[in-house]
C-alpha cells in the first residue's frame, strides 16, 4: 500500500516546484507524513496530488486549454484517489495549492513587508 505523493510535470518550473512543496510542508505541518515530490506517475496504490499539467491529469481528461480561468484561477478536481489542482498558468497552480490548503485545513496565509 502506498501513501500520498505528490505529482509534477517532467518539465516542472520553478512555481510549479514551489507550489509543490509548499504543499508538502504544510501538509507534513498538518498531519505529520512528509509526502514525497515525483515527476513519475506513482503506482496505482498511491494516492496523488497532481499539481499542474501532469501526464495524470491528461490521463483522465482534463487536457486543454483553461483560459477562462485566467492567469491566477485554478481548479481542484478529484476522481478516485486523486487529487488534481491545475490551472491556465503556473501561478494559478500555485493559487490552487493555497486554495485546497485554505479550504481543505484552513489554512491561512499572510505575507509581510
Amino acid at each position: 500500500m502506498c501513501d500520498y505523493r505528490i505529482l509534477i510535470p517532467e518539465n516542472a518550473g520553478e512555481e510549479i516546484r514551489f507550489a509543490a512543496e509548499e504543499l508538502q510542508t504544510w501538509l507534513a505541518e498538518a498531519v505529520g507524513n512528509r509526502y514525497g515530490i515525483t515527476d513519475t506517475i506513482p503506482e496505482p496504490s498511491c494516492k496523488v496530488f497532481s499539481i499542474g499539467d501532469t501526464v495524470l491529469l491528461k490521463q483522465n481528461g482534463f487536457a486543454g486549454e483553461y483560459t477562462q480561468l485566467g492567469d491566477q484561477g485554478y481548479r481542484i478536481c478529484t476522481v478516485d484517489n486523486y487529487i488534481f489542482l491545475f490551472a491556465a498558468r503556473d501561478r494559478g497552480v500555485l493559487n490552487g495549492v493555497y486554495g485546497y490548503l485554505e479550504r481543505i485545513l484552513h489554512y491561512e496565509y499572510y505575507i509581510y513587508f
